[in-house]
């Protein structure tokens, strides 16, 4: 009994990992090699950080609760630290690991979408205020 649970679970597993595989993510280990030059959410050309698309605070539970494959939990995206601080300012860890893990889903929201339209036209290095 044990090893068919066991068999069925590995095939889940492999099932999980290959469909993450054919939406062309990149490997886990080597989001280095994704790095951009430009900021992905405004498009400037400024220094950049990277942000795990599903955040390292959540990482242990949505492996329990199987929101996404393990493949998923290393994938970046290159923004600028503006950008960066908008998107953690937009919603809960928690929310973009379930709904927002990847540029396209955050750029459907309304409020990124103001919010990439302004910092695209502010200068990198100009200090306000």
């Amino acid at each position: 009994m044990f090893h068919s649970i066991l068999i069925a679970y590995a095939e889940e597993l492999s099932s999980l990992a290959e469909d993450a595989r054919r939406t062309n993510l990149p490997p886990a280990a080597g989001w280095k090699s994704t790095r951009t030059d430009l900021c992905e959410i405004c498009g400037r050309d400024v220094p950049l950080t990277y942000h795990h698309l599903i955040p390292r605070s959540t990482h242990d539970k949505v492996l329990k609760r199987k929101w996404h494959p393990p493949e998923m939990l290393n994938v970046v995206a290159w923004l600028c630290r503006p950008c960066h601080s908008a998107v953690h300012k937009s919603a809960p860890n928690e929310v973009l690991a379930q709904h927002y893990y990847s540029v396209e889903l955050l750029m459907q929201r309304e409020s990124m979408q103001r919010w990439a339209d302004y910092a695209s036209r502010q200068r990198w290095g100009v200090r306000r205020g």
